[in-house]
């Protein structure tokens, strides 16, 4: 299950502005080790739906193109240990250690790219809220829900102007 979205991917964001709809974003995976201190997690009710899950070993980790990776559970105690970075992603490495907690990818997890369409419907609206453009959210207070593009029009320049 995703415990939050990181980022949206920094290269599509600046090549494709108002396209929030096709980007990859960057999820921290809910886990043992992405507990935060002192967070009370109340049991689920008997019955409950369960969150969409997603397996790590099925996913390489974020940012492992550009040889790099993010410890979940640092990234879990970011504001705490003030560690937001990336760690370097050495070749031959089969199992890479946090530069900043020492322990293995295997045991920290790691963060995952995961495309606006792989994400479940609450984290879709959660991506839209952060990274659509905000008459997005104007337009989606007058009607919840609805289904908002960014169309070129030349009177108003290119992907600016809302379709609903």
């Amino acid at each position: 299950e995703i415990e939050s979205i990181v980022q949206a991917d920094p290269e599509m964001k600046k090549n494709m502005p108002n396209g929030w709809t096709t980007w990859r974003y960057e999820v921290q995976l809910a886990g043992e080790e992405t507990k935060e201190e002192g967070t009370k997690y109340d049991p689920r009710p008997e019955g409950a739906v369960l969150p969409m899950t997603f397996d790590p070993r099925a996913h390489p980790a974020a940012g492992e193109e550009k040889k790099t990776w993010r410890c979940s559970a640092c990234y879990s105690t970011r504001f705490k240990t003030m560690c937001f970075g990336m760690n370097e992603l050495k070749d031959g490495e089969d199992d890479p250690k946090c530069e900043n907690c020492g322990r293995p990818r295997s045991v920290t997890g790691h963060t995952i790219w995961l495309t606006y369409d792989e994400l479940p419907d609450s984290w879709k609206r959660s991506a839209d809220r952060q990274f659509a453009p905000k008459i997005v959210t104007v337009l989606r207070t007058k009607w919840p829900g609805c289904k908002v593009d960014m169309v070129d029009d030349e009177n108003f320049g290119h992907g600016n102007w809302p379709s609903v």
